[in-house]
């Protein structure tokens, strides 16, 4: 089974895990603990070894804008976020990519077809765009679960082709 996993779950995976996205995710979700979501996550990163993960190039440049925008945050008032701060956050990319190769997770390219469906269809009114980005990358790719924290984009489950978009504390079952 192929499923798309949108940037929220890696946020989740990694914030137990790496120093810069630690405050990533620190707050309870939908009646979870945070300690649940961190569980939840391993246990999915563990499962989709049976299946076939993919998610998009645009995952790593939203991954880092979040690590970014928390640095700032962290450094905010101490001293001005700079170039060395800015490398960190690109190292915290090169993380989840490696993370993502030694666990068969595939990157699918934001190419043209999929950027213009995405800017175009009438579907995607109610989605900011990178959601639309992650649900066409999923649909073009013949995905039956997007694995998304974003509580904009589980509002859609199985509406486009069926798709489940789901948190991982629902994709347990599933996968």
């Amino acid at each position: 089974m192929i499923v798309y996993i949108d940037t929220g779950f890696f946020i989740d995976f990694f914030s137990q895990r790496s120093l810069v996205a630690v405050n990533l995710r620190t707050n309870s979700r939908r009646s979870r603990s945070i300690n649940e979501i961190q569980r939840d996550s391993l246990i999915v990163m563990k499962k989709l070894k049976r299946h076939d993960p993919i998610t998009s190039t645009i995952t790593v440049l939203e991954y880092k804008d979040n690590t970014y925008d928390e640095l700032k945050k962290v450094f905010s008032g101490l001293f001005d976020i700079n170039i060395e701060n800015l490398m960190k956050t690109k190292s915290e990319a090169s993380v989840l990519c490696v993370r993502c190769r030694r666990s068969k997770i595939r990157f699918i390219p934001l190419d043209s077809k999929i950027l213009e469906k995405a800017l175009t269809s009438i579907e995607y009114n109610e989605l900011e765009i990178n959601d639309t980005i992650h649900v066409e990358t999923a649909r073009s790719s013949g995905a039956s679960i997007i694995l998304s924290t974003d509580s904009d984009l589980l509002k859609f489950d199985k509406v486009f082709d069926n798709i489940r978009i789901v948190d991982s504390n629902d994709a347990l079952a599933l996968l």
